[in-house]
């Protein structure tokens, strides 16, 4: 299981942020005024010691990618230089977009 550094595994992060989120969820699936769904966001934010951008960047991911979204993704950086490699044959630098 991989790691976010400090000893906690992706899927305890994962359940962890679910447990966050859910709520919002829940009045989402039930068609909650936006109003409502608002002030679910602000309470699970205080709660999670959160931005709205991060509250909503974990909604989002969830949307998309389901339960593994919620994973940690590591720093942006590395995931930008995981990404280029990815097409550059694990080249980095001057020569890696020839």
């Amino acid at each position: 299981m991989k790691s976010n550094g400090n000893g906690r595994g992706q899927e305890e992060i994962a359940l962890e942020r679910y447990k966050f989120i859910s709520p919002v969820l829940t009045a989402m699936d039930e068609k909650a005024d936006k109003s409502k769904i608002g002030l679910i966001k602000s309470e699970v934010c205080g709660q999670a010691g959160i931005s709205r951008k991060t509250l909503d960047r974990w909604l989002s991911r969830y949307a998309e990618y389901g339960f593994d979204g919620l994973k940690y993704q590591g720093p942006v950086g590395a995931r930008i230089v995981s990404w280029f490699t990815s097409f550059t044959g694990g080249k980095t630098g001057a020569g890696a977009a020839r």
